[in-house]
């Protein structure tokens, strides 16, 4: 026997329930609500709770079913009563089919129960549950795999290098027209910064140099283009291996022969190509460096133009590999230095420090004052307000200690190109004997000389400071005056 008390009447319903299964249906909406948001509840609390509250609700549907079976399956007690105003109503199955009813009562009860909550049966059969949890392992190992650089599938050898380009060249226009476009004198090295070798003995490598705005020379690949640099000995090309001033031929750690073979030698000689690749076989070691010459011509020769390189390898990882200038066309110009700063009193005279002009674009001075516009050059020295050369200066004024002609104007001193090209193949000139006065300036006063050369940008340097002497008088105390 199963006693349940209700906090509504239950006799009433029951009533209910004996004439129409409309009401029946009603009281099985309502505990299906009930359910629902005894469900809702379980989301926020202790897990044991929710459990407790499960079976309650449960107990209630099942219950609820039970006691709305049809009459003919149920019975009252006699003379029993609520305990504070209620009747205790008792069921009991009567029949063969009033017990079926009940059974299947209680079997929608718990099918609407496991509807909701989706976990006895569904655990059971390996439903909604399971197929979820397989969904979140495979999500999470497409994550995992997806977080693994795609190298780590590369090959097992770990080489990396370092790209640079040393001895980059600054041209003027008329300079590399001069060259018919011809660089030369730059390369591009690799310098090994990991050298971990899994792999069996002569490993292979392949590199590829890509030139931008330039075409690789026909003769690149030739004896002397390559060469690698092993403890601190230089192994050029020759053949397919590395050979030092003693022929003595380069070997890696495995003592095999360091081999190199230009993979695309046709295409190079055949001319216009800006593309070269290169097979190294052999293991590199720590600090070694790989070298090529970027002997090239140059495509467009126009002001502000570069040739640049880009290394790339799929065998070993170069880092600042993309785009390293090697050429550049500039306009023609000049830097302008002075050793110190020169002291002078007002209305004194003083003789400067040594003053250095070099060029900033080209070998030389050539490509300034050995052209057409240079033919009419010119240099000239001026000072600032308050300064001038003395007379003198035009006959102590010197370039790299050999005396020349100028011509001197109070704060301003010229020398002409016939001069200048005496000096043109030089990459400085250093300026002595120029002398000059305060003539006007008060102390405190910087005067600074401001260097033009025809066919390039004035520069200017502080070369003076004004002083103002004090003359100071002091008594030995162990004197008699």
């Amino acid at each position: 026997m199963t006693a349940i008390q209700s906090p509504f009447s239950l006799i009433t319903y029951r009533k209910m329930l004996q004439n129409s299964h409309f009401y029946r249906f009603s009281i099985l909406f309502l505990c299906y609500r009930k359910i629902t948001v005894l469900l809702h509840l379980q989301n926020s609390l202790a897990k044991t709770r929710m459990h407790r509250y499960n079976n309650l609700a449960y107990e209630i549907a099942l219950s609820l079913y039970r006691f709305g079976a049809d009459e003919s399956s149920t019975k009252e007690s006699k003379g029993t009563s609520w305990s504070g105003g209620m009747t205790e109503v008792t069921a009991e199955p009567l029949s063969e089919a009033a017990d079926g009813r009940e059974r299947g009562a209680e079997k929608y009860a718990g099918s609407l129960y496991n509807y909701k909550t989706k976990r006895r049966d569904e655990k059971k059969k390996g439903g909604m549950i399971a197929m979820k949890k397989f969904l979140s392992m495979v999500m999470a190992a497409a994550m995992v795999v997806s977080l693994v650089p795609a190298t780590a599938f590369a090959a097992k050898d770990d080489v990396r290098a370092t790209a640079r380009v040393v001895d980059a060249e600054n041209y003027t226009q008329d300079e590399i027209k001069a060259k018919n476009s011809q660089i030369e004198g730059p390369e591009v090295q690799l310098r090994f910064t990991t050298a971990s070798y899994t792999s069996a003995k002569n490993p292979k490598a392949e590199y590829t140099f890509t030139l931008d705005n330039a075409t690789w020379d026909a003769n690149i690949g030739d004896a002397g283009t390559y060469s690698i640099v092993a403890d601190n000995v230089t192994y050029w090309k020759d053949q397919d291996v590395f050979k030092d001033s003693d022929d003595g031929v380069l070997v890696d750690a495995d003592g095999e022969e360091v081999k190199v073979r230009t993979v695309n030698k046709e295409a190079v000689e055949a001319g216009d190509e800006d593309e070269l690749e290169i097979e190294i076989t052999g293991k590199m070691d720590y600090g070694w460096v790989l070298a090529v010459d970027l002997t090239s011509t140059m495509d467009k020769t126009s002001k502000g133009r570069t040739a640049t390189v880009t290394v790339e390898s799929s065998d070993v990882r170069i880092t600042n590999g993309d785009d390293l200038v090697y050429a550049s066309v500039e306009a023609a110009g000049i830097d302008v230095s002075i050793k110190d700063t020169t002291d002078i009193a007002v209305e004194e005279i003083a003789t400067l420090e040594k003053l250095t002009i070099e060029p900033s674009v080209g070998a030389n001075f050539a490509a300034i004052v050995d052209t057409e516009v240079g033919s009419k050059a010119e240099l000239k020295l001026r000072l600032n307000s308050g300064f001038e050369f003395t007379k003198a200066t035009k006959d102590s004024i010197k370039i790299n200690d050999v005396g020349v002609a100028a011509t001197v104007d109070d704060n301003e001193i010229i020398i002409k190109a016939d001069e200048l090209k005496k000096f043109k193949d030089v990459d400085e000139w250093e300026i002595t004997g120029l002398e000059v006065e305060a003539v006007s300036a008060k102390a405190g006063t910087v005067g600074t000389i401001r260097v033009s050369l025809t066919g390039s940008d004035t520069v200017s340097v502080e070369a003076i400071n004004v002083v103002d002497y004090v003359v100071e008088m002091s008594v030995d105390e162990d004197e008699d005056v």
